[in-house]
């Protein structure tokens, strides 16, 4: 096994891709553990999204994006949107909806928890309606899914950075390689 922190010819990474599904306990968890490392190391995270009702799909079944409401797809929606506008606005919103779900049993892949929890967080509880109503939001949870599935991602907690496109997961965590 290679040290990568201490080998020169590997570059330490400054960021990391973080794919996540809200419902998943083990991304949530996890992200825990990358926060703590982008605390002590000074990374920085890119909040990505990556979706488990997409990947177990059942055959004949419609696609998340083909919903009017779908728990993990629409929850991420409020994401991407929150994504826009900002990183940091992104990260607070996950731990918190991650939180609510996995630590306090809320359901906030009801729309009207989804709304209380951004009220909580000073941000308007209007970007849920706003997110479900802006199409461009199922793009680009869709476009973070297919990007993770196309480099051979399965289920969540994947990390990623632009010196190691797949990490390997001895070098930082066997955290980031688990399945849902």
């Amino acid at each position: 096994m290679t040290d990568h922190a201490t080998d020169s010819a590997t570059p330490a990474p400054t960021s990391v891709d973080f794919h996540f599904d809200v419902l998943c306990p083990f991304a949530y968890q996890s992200s825990k553990w990358i926060r703590s490392v982008r605390d002590e190391l000074g990374i920085s995270i890119n909040w990505k999204f990556f979706s488990l009702e997409e990947i177990n799909r059942v055959e004949g079944k419609k696609h998340p994006w083909e919903r009017e409401w779908s728990y993990g797809w629409s929850i991420m929606r409020i994401g991407a949107l929150l994504r826009r506008r900002s990183n940091d606005d992104l990260d607070r919103w996950y731990e918190r909806t991650g939180r609510a779900l996995h630590e306090e049993g809320h359901r906030p892949h009801d729309p009207e928890v989804a709304r209380l929890l951004l009220e909580e967080l000073g941000l308007d509880p209007g970007l849920v309606d706003e997110a479900l109503a802006d199409a461009s939001t199922h793009d680009e949870v869709r476009a973070d899914h297919d990007r993770v599935v196309a480099s051979g991602g399965y289920g969540v907690r994947r990390c990623s950075s632009p010196t190691r496109p797949s990490v390997d997961p001895s070098s930082v965590s066997a955290a980031c390689s688990v399945r849902c």
